[in-house]
């Protein structure tokens, strides 16, 4: 202290208004100063006690060559430091030449002088806005509008009025839809504030993504109009957290699409970076006049990356969504930890915590905030992928994933995943799949999973052993063309209702749950076998144990037959291991009375789930067909749902329930020395 920012416009310039834009170390005090020598000052705004952020500084307009920032105070032991420094041209001063947008900026020459031994000097551009064409220049540090999508955003450059702003150069209503992450709208510091876009024709939409910059509503309302007179409320938000809010609403049709702010978060107006608007039936996806093409994959040709494996992410949605539509978050426990984290593309572990809900760059939806985990395949299509205990790679197509961080009574971190069955989950408009993997010392485990639904279809390539070995497994057909054949290969206990659901739930979780029209489908086929092992026995193996069961008094109960040759430790003979009947829903499901292990060693754990698969394969009366796949699924009933996946994987393979990877089903792929990983997008 003291030091000062002076810039020299080269010709004297009128302005009225000044923005900066403080990195943390800021300025505690200063003026703002004009000259027309560089030598005789004359102050226009201060002192002025600094706060940093974004600080904006209006005065009388002033013509001069030379303005600065005098500091004569910092707040930390640092220098002075920033991000940007802006001068805006005084409205009435504005040049009546036409000029191409971008183009009203002079560039002056700036010296930084001071005590200290960061004295520097340098060129800077002194902002100067010639026309209201023109865009101001802003790099603010704060997170940009990554989950509004040009690609089927109906409000793109499209006519915008608003009902005031805050500056008619810098904060213009333009700014809401060019498509610049950059730049914004910022309304007048009232709570009663709208802003508009004409659609130039009635469409049909149902989603409206804003991203708000830190001055947000706190409850405001989205309208529609097809005359641009009368509203209709498409959206009500009563407790908006601010960040990106995705918003989907019944379809309805409009040409002009307001957000109309209520209350405000702050003592400034509504500021928005971004609004974007989408037809029904887009699902902002790309247009098909100009698609992307399907990224290639790299096969052998990968490099290998020390502690990591190397995770490529293809697109491969055939044009439908391009980069910056595909979403991806890894989420896991940290082995040394074993608290939950998620993975930055650089391979970086990051303890979640619940604060994140609530951090920088938050997702919103329907008023409730959820963190961002997620990067686009724009930002980054490697992923370095670390060892991680339970993980899932969850992918979204259209916009991200709502996933809320958890804190249980005992202090632990958890997640809550999406929920298909909650009509008020924020994902229930979401296309939404996911891998799950387990890397450790010993291998890779990895797979692609039907056991809860299908929407997205996901092909996985694990490659590894100095490039020697490979193999695949997934789906690499399209919704398209899996949706066309779906209801002609299952019987009509399975079919769909609708032609073209967001998802097809697994039938535990439709259909066929308790109270559904399918409810009791498996209940006399499980009756017909637990009468027929009252008087036959069952004969089953875990390894290199064998057991014998009947059922007894109505439970499966079973003794180790080579006890002698194989027992666990400290199992006394003559151990009994039981089963209970189950239901439809634990067969379909893999739960109630077959996830019920209560001895020590997890071998009713194990039983359990080969049971569990007969019933779903109906090989449950002949134990010489539970390991032969061709003897699966020949009747009824059977889990259909499972089957048709089996036929639409690749090699046959699929976890269409719980316990598919009984008999080598699943689509797991197992890796011992994993290098590299294939993950396509499907859509």
């Amino acid at each position: 202290d003291p030091t000062d920012f002076v810039l020299d416009f080269g010709t004297a310039k009128t302005f009225d208004h000044i923005i900066m834009r403080w990195e943390n170390a800021a300025s505690a005090k200063y003026t703002i100063d004009t000259s027309n020598d560089g030598n005789v000052w004359h102050t226009v705004v201060g002192p002025v006690t600094g706060k940093g952020g974004v600080d904006t500084q209006t005065f009388t307009a002033q013509t001069a060559r030379f303005v600065r920032m005098n500091s004569t105070a910092r707040t930390t032991g640092y220098g002075n430091s920033l991000f940007e420094f802006e001068v805006y041209q005084a409205a009435g001063s504005q040049s009546t030449q036409p000029q191409q947008p971008g183009t009203g900026t002079s560039t002056g020459t700036s010296t930084s002088t001071g005590t200290s031994t960061g004295t520097s000097t340098g060129t800077s551009t002194g902002t100067s806005t010639g026309t209201s064409t023109s865009q101001p220049v802003s790099t603010q540090p704060q997170q940009t509008n990554l989950g509004v999508p040009a690609a089927g955003n109906l409000a793109l450059n499209r006519p915008v009025l608003a009902s005031d702003v805050q500056d008619p150069v810098a904060f213009k209503a333009a700014n809401v839809n060019d498509g610049d992450a950059t730049t914004r709208w910022s309304s007048g510091f009232t709570d009663n504030q709208w802003i508009q876009v004409d659609l130039g024709s009635v469409q049909l939409i149902n989603q409206v993504v804003l991203s708000w910059e830190n001055a947000h509503a706190i409850h405001y309302q989205i309208q529609v109009s097809t005359d641009g007179q009368n509203w209709t409320v498409a959206d009500d938000i009563a407790n908006s957290q601010g960040g990106v809010e995705t918003l989907t609403f019944p379809a309805v049709s409009a040409e002009f699409v307001r957000m109309t702010g209520i209350t405000r978060s702050t003592a400034y107006g509504y500021s928005l970076w971004e609004m974007g608007v989408y037809a029904a039936s887009s699902n902002t996806g790309t247009s098909a006049n100009n698609p992307q093409p399907n990224d290639v994959p790299e096969g052998f040709n990968y490099t290998t990356i020390p502690g990591f494996i190397g995770t490529q992410l293809l697109n491969l949605t055939n044009g439908k969504y391009t980069d910056d539509q595909i979403f991806v978050a890894v989420i896991g426990r940290d082995p040394t930890t074993q608290a939950f984290s998620w993975v930055k593309p650089d391979g970086t572990i990051t303890a979640a915590a619940v604060a994140d809900n609530d951090g920088p760059g938050h997702l919103t939806k329907n008023g409730q905030n959820y963190p961002n985990y997620f990067f686009t395949l724009a930002q980054a299509k490697l992923l370095k992928l670390p060892m991680m205990d339970s993980g899932r790679i969850f992918v979204s197509v259209g916009e991200p994933m709502y996933i809320k961080i958890l804190q249980a009574a005992d202090g632990s971190i958890g997640f809550a995943g999406p929920n298909p069955l909650n009509p008020t989950d924020p994902n229930i408009g979401v296309y939404y799949d996911w891998y799950e993997f387990t890397w450790n010392n010993n291998a890779l485990f990895i797979n692609t999973t039907q056991v809860d639904q299908f929407s997205l279809p996901l092909t996985l390539d694990v490659y590894g052993s100095n490039k020697t070995t490979h193999g695949s497994s997934g789906i690499t057909e399209t919704r398209a063309q899996l949706f066309a054949e779906y209801n002609q290969e299952v019987p009509p206990e399975f079919q769909l209702t609708q032609t073209n659901p967001i998802r097809i739930l697994a039938p535990g979780h439709a259909a066929f749950d308790a109270g559904q029209p399918q409810g009791n489908y498996f209940d006399s086929y499980i009756d017909d076998a637990w009468t027929f092992y009252q008087n036959n026995t069952l004969q089953m193996t875990i390894g290199n144990m064998q057991f014998a069961g009947t059922v007894i008094d109505g439970v499966m109960t079973f003794t180790h037959t080579n006890w002698a040759d194989t027992m666990e430790p400290n199992e006394p003979q003559g151990m009994l291991f039981h089963v209970q009947k189950p239901t439809t829903q634990a067969v379909l499901e893999g739960n109630g009375q077959l996830a019920n292990s209560t001895d020590p060693w997890g071998v009713e754990g194990q039983l359990e789930a080969q049971i569990c698969a007969a019933f779903n394969r109906h090989v449950m009366e002949d134990t010489t067909t539970w390991a032969n796949p061709s003897s699966f699924y020949l009747q009824a009933p059977a889990n259909y749902y499972s089957l048709f996946w089996h036929k639409h994987g690749v090699n046959g393979k699929a976890y269409g329930f719980a316990y598919d990877d009984v008999s080598n089903q699943s689509s797991t792929l197992v890796d011992p020395q994993p290098e590299h990983l294939e993950l396509g997008i499907g859509f």
